[in-house]
């Protein structure tokens, strides 16, 4: 029969939860309540209204809830038996930050019970009923008093208290180092990350330094920012005077190109030319010059394209060290869209048994074109000015018998457009009404892409 190893694991990576000791009897409780200051551990903030293990106070003093990362956090480790109680000492442990966050608000007050366990820290037994500020147990958890004879004699922590800053436990730094740092990029930035002794100490109170700050400047958290080309000493300084130094060069070399337009989706119709910048960095970089290559366009001097159908068109820019930037943007001829949704009509008409429309008239076009402009600013069939769609005849002097117009946006294709309409019953009524003779197409795209149709028929 093989021996469960659950009961131990639970005990090394859960959290220390204590009983009380069977001679005791009934605990005595006490009145604790939440902190009503900050708590900061290490540089970290402790939420202790959300946090299913609070700091707690009594009797004025902060208490510490004792679970198994919270111990590592700060390079303690204890261990329990029910032979010789808690065992609490200092060590190079570390461990990571454990929130316990959770989603119950604590009380302001509450009742913890004095601990009846032996303890001793460091190996010194403490008797918990004679001690002023006794361990008290909470939640199931046992919690340690943060006082100046432990945090400082026993722990050798750095403790602060004031009533601007609240309460505060960081380790100190015993010694630190820091490892070999590659060129850096002009422009660019590095962070800085000491190697520290032990491993768990506090970052706060390290100050940094450049011995050339027109090289590289570095800031109060570390982070180095390169400025010039060169070398500096970049210097590390603990609160406890403790100093480590590296040396950094910087460089200068063509690190991006790119290409920048104003969107990536362009409309044309005819002899229209798109511009586009090519930008190289650093701006002191030493050679600038790109070789430009262009799909589906014709490139004009250096800063334009003229594009040659509706697709895709590509502009790539490569530098003399081979860096290149490249951007693709989708190239739509709306004068082919408009041809396109004539089309589909047609064959909707057709098969319905109705005559194909004329779409050939420049003046019913024109007027749908302005139609398709005025429905990005109001989606209506009435226009911006608040008249009917159709003065967009009357004010180009197109005269007419019957009437109708469709719009429609969002889609992305004629296929779509006009397949939409033909599933609305009043769209479709007027694509297939036999009093309309011609029809006059209008395509437009707003600055986010967006692609508004206009059908006008006549007759």
């Amino acid at each position: 029969m093989k021996r469960s190893i659950i009961p131990l694991l639970l005990m090394l990576i859960a959290l220390l939860i204590i009983p009380f000791d069977s001679a005791v009897g009934t605990a005595h409780e006490v009145d604790i309540s939440l902190p009503s200051f900050a708590v900061t551990l290490n540089g970290i903030i402790v939420d202790s209204a959300y946090r299913e293990y609070p700091f707690i106070v009594y009797n004025n003093i902060t208490y510490f809830p004792m679970t198994y990362f919270d111990c590592r956090f700060l390079g303690l480790e204890t261990d329990w038996s029910s032979e010789t109680g808690l065992a609490i000492r200092k060590t190079d442990i570390s461990g990571p930050y454990e929130n316990y966050v959770t989603n119950r608000r604590n009380s302001s007050m509450d009742k913890a019970a004095i601990s009846g366990i032996y303890v001793s820290v460091n190996g010194i037994v403490i008797d918990n009923s004679r001690e002023e500020y006794p361990l008290l147990v909470y939640r199931g958890v046992t919690y340690f008093p943060m006082t100046w004879r432990f945090c400082y004699d026993e722990f050798g922590w750095d403790y602060t208290f004031s009533h601007e800053t609240g309460f505060a436990i960081s380790i100190p730094i015993e010694s630190l180092s820091i490892d070999r740092i590659e060129p850096i990029v002009k422009g660019e930035s590095y962070q800085l990350a000491p190697v520290l002794v032990p491993g768990n100490a506090s970052t706060i109170g390290i100050s940094y330094s450049s011995s050339n700050e027109a090289v590289a400047t570095v800031s109060s958290s570390g982070m180095i920012t390169a400025v010039n080309a060169g070398t500096t000493q970049i210097t590390a300084m603990a609160p406890n005077g403790t100093t480590a130094t590296v040396t950094i060069s910087v460089i200068v070399p063509v690190t991006q190109v790119r290409i920048e337009m104003e969107q990536s989706r362009y409309r044309f119709s005819t002899d229209e030319t798109i511009r586009f910048n090519v930008i190289v960095l650093p701006d002191d970089a030493t050679d600038k010059n790109v070789d430009i290559q262009v799909s589906n366009a014709e490139l004009i001097g250096t800063g334009s394209i003229m594009p040659s159908s509706s697709g895709t068109a590509s502009i790539t820019a490569t530098a003399t060290n081979g860096l290149f930037g490249k951007i693709e943007i989708e190239i739509i001829d709306l004068n082919e869209l408009a041809e396109e949704v004539v089309r589909l009509t047609n064959a909707e008409r057709v098969s319905a048994g109705r005559s194909a429309l004329n779409g050939s008239l420049a003046l019913l076009n024109s007027a749908s074109m302005t139609r398709a402009k005025e429905i990005i600013e109001s989606f209506s069939h009435d226009r911006p000015d608040g008249r009917s769609c159709f003065t967009a005849f009357s004010d180009i002097g197109l005269s007419y018998g019957w009437a109708g117009e469709n719009i429609s946006m969002g889609r992305d294709n004629p296929e779509s457009t006009v397949a939409g309409w033909m599933n609305s019953e009043g769209h479709r009524q007027n694509i297939l009404n036999s009093n309309f003779k011609s029809i006059g197409v209008g395509v437009a795209m707003d600055d986010n892409g967006r692609m508004y149709w206009v059908q006008m028929f006549i007759g």
